[in-house]
């Protein structure tokens, strides 16, 4: 769970600090930690923060960016080549020791996505209303993509959000993963995230050779917008997967063999002459 606030207070000696929520004026977080790798210069009182607020339990809250108000030195989103992974990629400037990339994406534009669809399969861009449409014959597929394969997921945290909005969710296979090594999705390709058959969410993940999978027992319905998020906290040791924000699962047997130079995929396919629609509202990827 990632929240944006206000910087009320930091103790350098403690590396704790005090944090306002933005947009409440009751809503205060005091001895917040802040992330160890964080320049003591940039922490200004008056400057915008991201909290990480694991499983949304307040204690375990961590400060893990910083910018200015309404400075130039703070986040910059969308120069002249509109690209994440180039010259104008998102992230903080004057704000760590080691820069930290971020990408929101809520489907205002669709530069530097890649649109595949076969069959019956399309897709349709709207500001948090972007569409992989089945059609209505079997095996209609659309897939969406990250075009360069440039995030880490050394410490990241990778969030989908959506639902289904046209019928409850049957006869279809939803994929969002974050993907080693190639631009598809499937069982033996290196990847971790969610695998959404039938409506029956499970979680994923793959050597390129052997699948692990959790059933989380959780079925999705129509009109139902949920959360997910995948991150492995310890260099590919483990993969961790949350659904709102609460730990559903963790894999260490089969994982992807690297944590960088990961895709991010969604990809949604029907499995009988049935049309169906995912609706994406938002994709986060935050790594400190």
């Amino acid at each position: 769970m990632l929240e944006i606030g206000i910087l009320k207070n930091f103790d350098s000696a403690t590396y704790k600090a005090a944090v306002q929520l933005v947009g409440s004026l009751t809503t205060y977080f005091d001895n917040v930690s802040v992330a160890v790798n964080m320049a003591t210069a940039s922490l200004v009182v008056g400057n915008f923060v991201i909290l990480a607020i694991p499983q949304g339990n307040p204690k375990d809250a961590c400060i893990i960016a910083t910018w200015p108000s309404g400075s130039a030195g703070g986040l910059v989103a969308h120069g002249s080549t509109h690209e994440w992974l180039g010259a104008d990629e998102v992230h903080a400037y004057n704000s760590f020791l080691n820069i930290a990339r971020l990408l929101h994406c809520d489907w205002q534009v669709v530069d530097y996505w890649t649109q595949t669809v076969s069959g019956t399969g399309s897709i349709t861009i709207g500001i948090l209303n972007t569409r992989l449409l089945t059609g209505g014959t079997s095996g209609g597929t659309a897939l969406l993509r990250t075009t360069a394969a440039g995030f880490n997921m050394n410490a990241a945290y990778l969030r989908f959000q959506g639902t289904f909005v046209v019928t409850d969710p049957g006869d279809n296979v939803m994929w969002l993963i974050s993907r080693l090594g190639g631009t598809t999705v499937g069982d033996t390709v290196k990847h971790a995230g969610f695998k959404i058959i039938n409506g029956r969410v499970w979680c994923s993940s793959s050597d390129g050779a052997n699948q692990e999978t959790t059933d989380t027992g959780i079925d999705l319905l129509k009109g139902e917008t949920k959360s997910f998020i995948v991150t492995s906290p310890d260099a590919g040791v483990s993969y961790k997967f949350y659904i709102e924000d609460v730990l559903v699962a963790t894999h260490t047997t089969y994982l992807p063999t690297s944590t960088s130079n990961h895709y991010i995929i969604m990809s949604h396919t029907n499995t009988a002459n049935t049309a169906n629609t995912w609706k994406i509202q938002a994709v986060d990827y935050v790594q400190p």
